[in-house]
């Protein structure tokens, strides 16, 4: 984290930082919404005050679509959204996280199994991509397995079942990455 206090900027990033990104999308010039001009701003110009250590993001100046950016680098953490597009980003990621930090499957199994339930690449499978409608069949899809797996949970005394194997064997498509 000191590296953040450093001298990068947008205009001059980290190239280690930029080496590791995956998948790095392109830099918004346009807006995809208004066509409007699209240029860096810092989240005080956005939000009135600074969200994280990198306080950076690409920004539509006709109407206000935005995108933050990887720590030290100018990299897109997905495509410019509006307002209404990041509350929905915002709502329909909790209930997938969930999944992940309570242990029903790892972060890699949960991120391939949704990748396959929406029928994306796994490298598009990451809430900054999605539209309204992958984020809403996200919500849709995580929150039957954390409601189902929590089910089990309960009801079973004192032994907790393996959940990624009740997962498989309950149709939802599990695959770990090596």
């Amino acid at each position: 984290m000191d590296e953040l206090n450093s001298n990068y900027s947008p205009r001059f990033p980290s190239k280690l930082a930029i080496s590791k990104v995956i998948n790095p999308l392109p830099k918004p010039t346009v807006c995809r919404y208004c066509s409007g001009p699209v240029k860096i701003a810092n989240h005080c110009e956005i939000y009135g005050r600074a969200y994280s250590s990198w306080p950076w993001a690409y920004f539509c100046t006709v109407c206000s679509a935005s995108v933050g950016m990887h720590p030290l680098t100018d990299i897109p953490l997905g495509t410019l959204a509006d307002a209404n597009l990041r509350r929905i980003r915002r709502k329909c990621k909790t209930p997938f996280e969930k999944i992940w930090r309570e242990g029903v499957l790892t972060r890699s199994e949960a991120y391939s199994a949704l990748a396959q339930h929406l029928g994306i690449s796994l490298e598009m499978c990451h809430f900054g991509y999605f539209d309204a409608e992958n984020c809403l069949k996200a919500e849709s899809w995580s929150k039957i397995l954390i409601n189902s797996s929590s089910l089990i949970s309960t009801t079973s005394q004192n032994l907790r079942p393996n959940l990624r194997e009740w997962a498989i064997r309950n149709g939802f498509k599990v695959t770990s990455l090596k």
